[in-house]
């Protein structure tokens, strides 16, 4: 559409829509809102506006229910055949096998930063991982992600690949669970989650770490379902 086209469905000039072109002046968090509606849901162009109008993925899809639906990633279900077997024609069931994303994103378990993003939805897949249907309670809401870091010894050690269910983030039904946690500061944590007297907790299996307090300015990714790593021993 040209620039009074566009103006008309954003309520504003053409002159305004060529001072933005021209970069003479920006569009308010209104306007980008309504430029990241015209957009097609769930490509780069509609999230580039949103973002610039200060949402998040999470906010968005409170809102915009099909934004979600759009955005989670398809889980193929991978039935278990045996060599030399007919396709079977039964529906998935628990013995069957589902693909895991593996994010190109690190959960830090120490002193070291993990990956700055935390809305995963957009992170890069780099690998799959097949997992038992019955492993993965909320398939389209699971991904995998590496471990950097020392301070879940001798539960995680550094490289592992944990496992984590962004659906179950609640912090009421985590205590004492393994968990991902976002901060602005740190980035992507794994660790335990603790309510105690009154206080929310981020404690490590490594006790020589001390405890971190769980502010608002924290919040849950997602609870850690299971890992995956080799044994030192042998």
């Amino acid at each position: 559409m040209n620039r009074t086209e566009l103006g008309v469905r954003l309520g504003v000039s053409p002159m305004s829509v060529s001072r933005w072109e021209r970069s003479i002046s920006e569009p308010d968090a209104a306007h980008l809102i309504k430029l990241g509606n015209l957009a097609n849901v769930g490509s780069d162009g509609c999230w580039e506006f949103w973002n610039l109008a200060g949402l998040s993925i999470r906010d968005i899809v409170k809102v915009l229910p099909v934004a979600e639906k759009r955005l989670r990633r398809t889980i193929p279900i991978l039935e278990i055949v045996n060599a030399g077997a007919r396709k079977s024609l039964r529906k998935p069931s628990e013995d069957s096998l589902v693909a895991i994303p593996f994010l190109n994103v690190v959960a830090a378990a120490g002193t070291e930063k993990g990956s700055s993003d935390h809305d995963l939805m957009k992170a890069r897949s780099e690998n799959i991982i097949a997992a038992p249907r019955l492993w993965c309670p909320n398939p389209a809401h699971t991904v995998c992600m590496r471990v950097k870091g020392t301070s879940m010894e001798p539960t995680l050690l550094d490289g592992y690949i944990i496992v984590v269910d962004e659906r179950q983030n609640e912090k009421k039904k985590l205590n004492g669970k393994m968990i991902v946690a976002h901060h602005e500061k740190f980035g992507l944590v794994v660790s335990r989650f603790w309510h105690i007297k009154n206080s929310d907790l981020l404690i490590s299996e490594n006790r020589s770490h001390d405890p971190v307090p769980f502010t608002p300015a924290w919040r849950v990714v997602g609870k850690v379902l299971w890992w995956i790593g080799e044994s030192l021993e042998g």
